[in-house]
């Protein structure tokens, strides 16, 4: 059976935390619609971290030895798109590591597939909302 690399499970954990930080940095916006947006995005992505996190706990991985990319400069629905692709592509690239099913695997299938659905429409739909505002 091969496995995905500690390392690549690893730097999707970092960048999938990353991610669901900096959505709870954005997450209490004084516009309702924001908030109510930011708000589930975080639910959605922290239920995605604790999955993986648990996935890698499995494997007896110490998720708290995993290095977390820190969020610089300003956090707007373009950066948040830009770090959930980033995401979707690095967990994608770590699936195909795999040659047998195994429950991380199905995981990272589930998180990957996850990524694709609508929260991106609904960031997509706010990049709109602000290059309209300008």
């Amino acid at each position: 059976m091969t496995v995905a690399r500690t390392a690549s499970l690893e730097e999707a954990f970092g960048l999938l935390k990353q991610h669901e930080n900096a959505i709870a940095l954005v997450q209490n916006s004084i516009h309702r619609v924001e908030r109510d947006i930011f708000g589930e995005l975080h639910a959605e992505t922290r239920n995605m971290s604790c999955a993986l996190e648990s996935a890698l706990e499995e494997r007896k991985i110490n998720v708290a030895g995993i290095t977390i990319p820190e969020n610089t400069g300003a956090i707007t629905p373009h950066s948040l798109i830009t770090q959930r692709d980033k995401v979707k592509s690095v967990i994608g690239k770590t699936i195909s590591e795999y040659t047998t099913q195994s429950s991380v695997r199905e995981c990272l299938e589930t998180i990957h597939y996850r990524l694709s659905g609508g929260a991106t429409e609904k960031l997509d739909i706010l990049c709109s909302a602000v290059l309209s505002d300008q």
